[in-house]
């Protein structure tokens, strides 16, 4: 979905994949590069210099593309993530069934270094730590 969203509006992907200051910045600049290129080739070609519509444009393509690689990193990461995160809460339950609280907690901490704003997972750690 993120992807969908970010070739439409480069940046709105990476706001979705929270890294939202850095999906905005990306996303205004590829706005204001754009209105630059359109304003200079189609709205008032006489008042904008020829050579800043060609560089708004060109980096109009730039930031489309960089905000696509950098949306697909993201996702990737996302995808790992959650990889990493499922297997330290399988470790974490099975380190429960066999007794092992010690090693419960250290899956859970590691789990909640990962993501932090999972309420489930915040829920179990200060059941671990308590």
């Amino acid at each position: 979905m993120a992807r969908i969203f970010n070739l439409i509006l480069p940046g709105s992907g990476l706001i979705l994949l929270r890294k939202e200051w850095f999906g905005l910045s990306v996303a205004l600049l590829f706005s204001i590069c754009g209105n630059i290129a359109i304003a200079g080739a189609l709205i008032a070609p006489e008042a904008i210099p020829t050579w800043l519509t060609t560089v708004a444009a060109c980096l109009t393509v730039i930031v489309w593309l960089f905000s696509q690689f950098a949306c697909r990193r993201q996702s990737r990461h996302w995808l790992e993530m959650r990889r990493r995160l499922a297997e330290l809460l399988a470790e974490a339950k099975a380190a429960t069934e066999r007794g092992d609280a010690e090693a419960a907690k250290r899956a859970l901490d590691s789990a909640a270094m990962l993501d932090c704003d999972k309420s489930e997972l915040r829920t179990l750690v200060n059941i671990a730590h308590a």
